[in-house]
């Protein structure tokens, strides 16, 4: 467990700023949380723990804020219910922070990242229904 707490705590380090790297900081805190929660550090498998440490982690830098506020936002009761998988939440930061980086969308953070949104699957995008207005 001692190895589990350590590699969560590393997971959590505060990001450097406007221009870290997200996509390195994202896969690296995915991999470390997914290690902790497996060995069974509580705190790595409920998004009511590990999400208020993501926000301490990118807090001051700009973009990836506003998107962890609409994120909470969004996603409140599923987040206090601990609904939300590291995974999913990956894949949603994924998508935010390609639009952010690029303005276009074009281009995925991170490596690996499927940058699709929270419950869909690659290629399910036309099949999705639209946003209510």
């Amino acid at each position: 467990m001692a190895i589990a707490v350590r590699t969560y705590k590393r997971a959590m380090t505060k990001v450097a700023g406007p221009h870290a790297d997200y996509g390195e900081w994202i896969a690296s805190w995915q991999a470390a949380m997914t290690y902790a929660a497996q060995m069974g550090y509580p705190l790595a498998k409920g998004s009511s723990f590990w999400y208020q440490d993501v926000v301490e982690a990118f807090e001051g830098v700009a973009q990836p804020s506003v998107f962890l506020e609409s994120f909470r936002v969004c996603n409140r009761v599923e987040i206090s219910r601990n609904i939300i998988t590291i995974d999913s939440f990956v894949e949603d930061f994924a998508e935010a922070a390609k639009w952010w980086l690029t303005g276009s969308g074009e281009k995925a953070a991170g490596r690996g990242s499927s940058a699709t949104p929270h419950g869909a699957r690659s290629g399910d995008r036309e099949s999705q229904p639209p946003l209510a207005s």
